[in-house]
C-alpha cells in the first residue's frame, strides 16, 4: 500500500512539473529567425550616387526579406537608384545601376559621367558590313572636300576621334547587337564621346562622310594622325 501511495505521489509531482513547464512555455514569446539586410537610412532620390550615410544595416524577420535584397554595402555604394527608394525600404538589386554599364536597357545609364552619347549614320561599308556591335571600340574617319589656299577643291581624310565605345546599334544596347535577328542591318551607331568629340563628329558628319574603323579590344593607343589630302595620298 505504501509503495502504491509513493508511486501516486511521484506521478502527481511529475504531472505538476510538466504542467508548470508547459504553462511557462506558453508565456514565453517564440523566437523569430532574423536576417541582416540593408535598408535606406533616408529617402534616396533617383540618379544620385549612393553613399554610406544613405544606408543602414538592420535585422528583419527572415520571412520578410525580399529575394533581391542586399546585405553587403560594398555592392551598393557608388551605384544610383533608378527610382526613388523610401526611408526604411530594403535595397534591391533591380533598383540599382552602375552608370557606364553598356548592357543596361536604358541608354542614359550606359553613358559614363562626363561623357556624351551621339549617333552617326552608317551603311554596310561604313559599319564593316554590320559586324560592329555594342561594346566594340572604334575610330571614326571623316572624309570631305575642302578649298585650298589657291582656291582649288581637294579631298581630305582625317581621324575625327579615336577609341570610342559603341553604346548601341540602332536602338539595340545588347552586346550581341542584332546577331541572330533576321534583319541584322542597322542605320546608326551610337557612340560614347567627350563633349568636344561629339561636337567634331556632329560637324564632320554634316561636312562629309564618316566611316567607323574597328579597333582591337587590347589596343588603346591614341595615334593623333595628321589629316591627309588626295595629293598627299597620290604622292606616296
Amino acid at each position: 500500500m505504501k509503495k502504491v501511495k509513493l508511486l501516486a505521489l511521484i506521478s502527481a509531482v511529475v504531472t505538476v512539473f510538466l504542467l508548470i513547464t508547459f504553462l511557462t512555455s506558453l508565456s514565453k514569446p517564440s523566437e523569430t529567425p532574423k536576417t541582416e539586410v540593408l535598408v535606406a537610412a533616408k529617402t534616396i532620390p533617383p540618379n544620385v550616387p549612393i553613399t554610406q550615410d544613405m544606408l543602414t544595416l538592420t535585422k528583419l524577420p527572415s520571412e520578410a526579406i525580399i529575394a533581391e535584397a542586399i546585405a553587403d554595402a560594398g555592392l551598393v555604394i557608388g551605384k544610383v537608384a533608378k527610382t526613388e527608394i523610401l526611408a526604411g525600404e530594403q535595397i534591391l538589386t533591380p533598383k540599382l545601376v552602375l552608370a557606364g554599364e553598356s548592357r543596361e536597357t536604358s541608354l542614359n545609364y550606359a553613358v559614363e559621367p562626363g561623357m556624351r552619347a551621339i549617333s552617326i549614320a552608317v551603311d554596310a561599308v561604313s559599319s564593316l558590313s554590320y559586324m560592329i556591335t555594342p561594346g566594340n571600340h572604334v575610330d571614326i574617319i571623316g572624309q570631305y572636300e575642302v578649298e585650298t589656299a589657291d582656291n582649288k577643291r581637294t579631298q581630305v581624310a582625317k581621324v575625327i576621334a579615336e577609341n570610342l565605345t559603341v553604346l548601341a546599334v540602332d536602338s539595340v544596347l545588347s552586346e550581341a547587337g542584332k546577331t541572330g535577328i533576321e534583319d541584322a542591318t542597322y542605320m546608326t551607331l551610337t557612340l560614347q564621346a567627350t563633349p568636344a568629340q561629339a561636337l567634331k563628329l556632329s560637324f564632320s558628319e554634316n561636312a562629309g562622310v564618316l566611316r567607323a574603323v574597328l579597333r582591337s579590344p587590347l589596343d588603346e593607343t591614341i595615334t593623333k594622325l595628321p589629316s591627309m589630302t588626295a595629293e598627299q595620298i597620290l604622292a606616296n
